[in-house]
């Protein structure tokens, strides 16, 4: 009897490194346009903030530190991650190969390090993506908060 089976792991390593890549990508261009949205609202709010008194006053104010912090989360998506001071050492990420030396680097060529790059960037992914849902609701909520204000004032 023969073993027909195929061993799809290269491949699939392979698939979930890209696809891994991609997720942080999609993240970084969200993140984008959270900010875009972000601008947007500071226009509005600069438009309005002559004429709001009272409530519609105290809804931009809510309304623009909700924006502060939706653009300072956005931004902590799109940063890049450059490791820890000096550098690091999982022979895997550009960082490394940055401060390696030659030698290091074709020691490191030589070793399969999807496993630990794979790790690495699902780790990146996720953080940005529950940063830029973090950015997301803050955008939500000075969205909101900026119409509602904008309705009063008028």
């Amino acid at each position: 009897m023969t073993d027909h089976t195929v061993d799809c792991t290269d491949q699939a390593w392979t698939e979930a490194l890209t696809t891994v890549k991609s997720e942080i990508t999609k993240a970084d261009t969200k993140s984008g346009h959270i900010l875009t949205l972000d601008g947007l609202l500071v226009a509005a709010l600069s438009l309005m903030s002559k004429q709001s008194t009272g409530a519609a006053l105290v809804l931009a104010a809510a309304g623009a530190a909700a924006l502060a912090v939706s653009v300072l989360l956005a931004l902590l998506v799109i940063r890049p991650r450059l490791g820890a001071p000096g550098g690091t050492h999982d022979r895997a990420s550009f960082v490394y190969w940055a401060t390696a030396s030659p030698d290091e680097i074709a020691t490191g060529m030589r070793e399969d390090r999807r496993k630990a790059r794979l790790k690495i960037l699902s780790k990146i992914a996720l953080r940005k993506m529950h940063i830029q849902r973090l950015a997301g609701d803050a955008a939500f909520v000075a969205t909101v908060l900026t119409a509602v204000a904008a309705l009063l004032s008028h």
